[in-house]
């Protein structure tokens, strides 16, 4: 048997007494239009019922405390906008940490390339630093220096090919040793 209350106070009333037939009575006039509103706030219909069902919930708990000074229609709608912007709020604060820790990570795996860069750096120095005397002179001023092949034969009194023979074994010892 459904129980109707002639007027809001009636129902405030029910409800502040702890009446199960009052919260029943609320409950089913409500619901689907409340989920409805949620819905249009949300955009998701999972998060759209877990509002409605705590503004539902909390109106239950503090039924002792209710005090409603606009319609009891306006209070459920206000107190789940209220839900929402908490749900919200909650919902961007973990979406933000989330955010923070993908850039904490993001630079944390710059930070361990550059690591990296400087171990290899250091290795192809001391790779280079092992080549012999002619081969470590003849690949520096190429590539250190920036001379042509042309002028570091001229420099050296030495002709192309042998610049191209020297630098050719240089980054071959350099591709044999370094670590990949």
């Amino acid at each position: 048997m459904k129980i109707l209350f002639n007027n809001q106070s009636d129902l405030v009333t029910a409800l502040q007494s702890g009446e199960e037939s009052a919260y029943n009575f609320l409950f089913e006039s409500y619901y689907s239009e409340l989920l409805n509103y949620t819905i249009g706030l949300t955009k998701d219909s999972d998060k759209a019922s877990d509002i409605v069902q705590v503004t539902f919930i909390k109106i239950w708990n503090h039924r002792d405390t209710l005090n409603i000074h606009t319609s009891i229609k306006n209070y459920l709608f206000s107190s789940a906008y209220h839900h929402f912007i908490d749900a919200y709020r909650k919902e961007k604060s973990q979406f933000d940490l989330l955010e923070q820790l993908k850039n904490e990570a993001f630079l944390e795996i710059i930070s361990d390339d550059d690591s990296i860069k400087k171990e290899r750096i250091q290795q192809v120095q001391k790779i280079i630093s092992s080549l012999p005397p002619k081969c470590r002179e003849i690949f520096l001023m190429s590539k250190k220096d920036g001379l042509r092949y042309q002028e570091i034969g001229t420099t050296l009194n030495i002709s192309v090919k042998t610049v191209e023979a020297q630098i050719s074994k240089a980054f071959k010892k350099i591709r044999e040793e370094v670590d990949i």
